[in-house]
């Protein structure tokens, strides 16, 4: 992911598959497990140093009982502070 859009797409991606694994009581361990991947696949992505494929991002949505779009950002309107 190069772009400065797909970087921050992965940065969204990044906080919120954390954001939802904490908040569900879950490890990157626990979480790996469930989707029957190695913890350090969930430590890259939520480091956002790698994306998951489409499944990965499917069976992540699943078990963190949310959307594509929502861990994605897509159609969330941008933030305003102020």
């Amino acid at each position: 992911m190069g772009r400065p859009a797909d970087r921050k797409v992965l940065e969204t991606l990044a906080r919120r598959v954390r954001s939802h694994r904490e908040a569900l009581g879950l490890s990157q361990r626990d979480l790996a497990k469930r989707m029957r991947l190695d913890a350090s696949a969930i430590a890259h992505i939520e480091a956002a140093r790698r994306g998951p494929s489409l499944g990965k991002l499917v069976g992540l949505a699943k078990h963190l009982c949310t959307t594509t779009d929502h861990l994605l950002g897509v159609g969330q309107p941008e933030s305003t502070d102020g």
